[in-house]
């Protein structure tokens, strides 16, 4: 099992980090997630978002938080072979990624369900706090 996670101040090059991910991949391999977490619009408060600040909810603690959860994920779907998550950081406009997820498994359902569940604890803990912009 691999496990990487990162804050980033800068866009993904999800190509790069996609040959990187895939390049750890085993025959036992059956199914890759991709999840891509972007800005939308409308805000929740602000209906002419322009863009939004993230932060770390405690200053420096974003990829221990995401590690945990990745080792979390781990435990709880034991046929995952990998787990890569990289949260964006400072401002992002609409349209931007900032969220990238990807997890890899021996089966579909294990890496959907994974998936799935790593985006919704990472929305539940607050790791990362977003502020809307006008």
């Amino acid at each position: 099992m691999i496990i990487q996670t990162e804050v980033s101040w800068q866009n993904f090059d999800l190509p790069s980090l996609l040959q990187r991910f895939e390049q750890q991949e085993s025959y036992l391999t059956g199914s890759i997630v991709i999840h891509r977490g972007k800005v939308k619009s409308p805000g929740k408060k602000v209906i002419h978002l322009s863009s939004v600040m993230l932060k770390e909810r405690l200053e420096g603690s974003g990829q221990q938080e995401l590690a945990k959860i990745a080792d979390e994920a781990a435990a709880k779907f034991p046929h995952l072979q990998q787990i890569y998550i990289n949260h964006r950081l400072g401002e992002a406009k609409v349209g931007d990624d900032i969220l990238l997820l990807i997890v890899s498994a021996a089966d579909r359902r294990s890496a959907f369900s994974a998936a799935q569940w790593i985006v919704d604890e990472i929305k539940k803990e607050k790791i990362i706090t977003l502020t809307e912009i006008a």
